[in-house]
């Protein structure tokens, strides 16, 4: 109950924010491939994280912190138009729909992509103006997205085949664990909690590495390079429940109230189990 009560508060408000984002002045075909992609649904997990450690502590998030959280989930719409092109994974279809450049065509795609990481930091730097603690913020971001972040395991994944797990374990830390972590850090640095950033980043770590491995049982492909693949789906559930106790055990040294960010680790760490019973469907 907890879960739902407020992930629905939150998420309602995310996805408040986010249909203004994309500013009407942009050019019709632009802001259409835009909006196609950042408002198609998703979990919204990696702003909804940003915005629990911030009340954990005891804070209602103001306009920056929802226009940080936007920019968030800009960068992970623009991560995922990009992964989907033909020259990446050339995918389809994404959440049920045909992917970007299906419907816009693969140059208005990739300047949408442009489009939104561009904006995101557009966001970060206005919020910025407002106070300076959220400077640090986007270089944050920056830094988790960037050439030793996110890119670094996207392009780690077309240089040479992946054979070990240890390799296959940092591309995943640094494709989807990075942005991941930097929302957990990111909420602290809000909150202005520095004596607690180093355990938020092993609990970011944590957690990315974890929810790509929901995300491979899920995976109706069954990718070989999966860390699933490598080492079987037994035990890749076994590390997500160690995960979730490591977690969890991580919040409670720290004086805030944790319960909401146990419930999501619940809840979108053991989607592909019959434990638990509140499924995340967006």
């Amino acid at each position: 109950m907890i879960f739902q009560k407020n992930y629905k508060r939150l998420l309602d408000k995310i996805e408040e924010t986010l249909a203004s984002a994309v500013r009407i002045d942009t050019p019709k075909k632009l802001r259409e491939s835009m909006n196609y992609t950042l408002l198609s649904g998703g979990k919204r997990l990696r702003p909804l994280l940003y915005l629990a450690v911030i009340e954990a502590y005891g804070y209602a998030p103001d306009k920056s912190d929802f226009d940080v959280a936007s920019a968030i989930e800009c960068v992970h719409a623009y991560s995922l138009i990009h992964d989907d092109l033909p020259c990446m994974d050339d995918d389809d279809f994404r959440r049920g729909k045909p992917t970007n450049h299906k419907v816009f065509g693969e140059a208005i795609a990739l300047l949408s992509g442009d489009g939104l990481l561009t904006l995101a930091f557009e966001l970060l730097a206005k919020a910025s103006l407002m106070d300076g603690k959220y400077a640090k913020i986007m270089h944050k971001i920056a830094e988790s997205v960037g050439a030793c972040g996110m890119i670094a395991g996207q392009s780690m994944e077309f240089d040479g085949e992946i054979t070990d797990t240890k390799r296959l374990l940092c591309i995943n830390g640094l494709k989807t664990g990075k942005l991941i972590q930097s929302a957990f850090v990111c909420g602290c640095l809000s909150t202005q909690k520095s004596d607690d950033l180093n355990i938020w980043q092993e609990i970011g770590y944590k957690f990315g590495q974890a929810f790509q491995i929901c995300d491979d049982l899920l995976d109706e492909r069954k990718d070989e390079n999966s860390l699933v693949a490598k080492i079987g789906r037994t035990e890749a559930e076994k590390i997500l429940y160690t995960v979730e106790a490591e977690i969890e055990s991580l919040l409670d040294k720290l004086n805030i109230d944790g319960q909401f960010i146990k419930s999501i680790a619940k809840t979108f760490l053991f989607r592909s189990t019959d434990s638990i019973k509140e499924y995340v469907t967006t």
